[in-house]
């Protein structure tokens, strides 16, 4: 009796262990697949590790580093950013295209989300969970300013879904159209989760 309990709770154990495996792997691909589309200036901010500067530098917690194309600049973790494109011109101001990856936590898969909301591209939206506050605001069509207490960048819609992480919280923004819906990634239980737009 006893042999076949073991049994029992060594294969409930197995199953446990490979859809968990499962779970995290299908996060890691899908991220892979959806980096941030980064356009980088002078007025470029991650995570206040992270601070561009003129003429191709970038403070990394203090120390400045030349940066060009090709180049790999850590953020935090296993997460990165390549500058993939020469200088470009959007408006007034000249920007550098650049990939971000982004790497889920334990509790952030993708397979489970729960919508915020959505607005117009037109809107400014601030989205609020916890402590955390992310300002989304259109710089265009296919871009958007992401600011939060720590952040300042653009990322570019060059697919319909992309993913944006600050602390512990990651959104994914999909875009249909003129219309950008908020999800919420992963399973967390937050108590204040809000969003409204200006």
């Amino acid at each position: 009796m006893s042999r076949k309990r073991t049994e029992s709770g060594f294969g409930k154990a197995l199953f446990l262990t490979a859809l968990l495996a499962l779970t995290l792997l299908s996060t890691s691909i899908v991220l892979t697949a959806y980096p941030q589309h980064l356009f980088i200036n002078d007025g470029t901010i991650i995570n206040s590790d992270l601070k561009f500067t003129g003429n191709n530098t970038v403070s990394i917690k203090g120390n400045q580093v030349p940066f060009s194309q090709n180049d790999i600049i850590p953020i935090e973790g296993r997460d990165y950013i390549r500058v993939v494109g020469k200088q470009v011109q959007l408006g007034e101001s000249i920007f550098t295209p650049a990939l971000r990856t982004i790497t889920a936590s334990i509790t952030q898969s993708v397979i489970f989300e729960q919508k915020v909301g959505e607005f117009n591209i037109n809107k400014v939206a601030q989205v609020g969970i916890e402590n955390t506050i992310i300002n989304i605001i259109p710089a265009s069509k296919s871009t958007l300013n992401i600011r939060t207490k720590n952040s300042n960048y653009i990322i570019e819609f060059l697919q319909n879904n992309t993913y944006i992480k600050s602390n512990d919280v990651m959104l994914r923004l999909n875009k249909n159209g003129d219309k950008i819906s908020v999800y919420i990634v992963g399973f967390k239980n937050y108590e204040s989760i809000w969003m409204r737009t200006i």
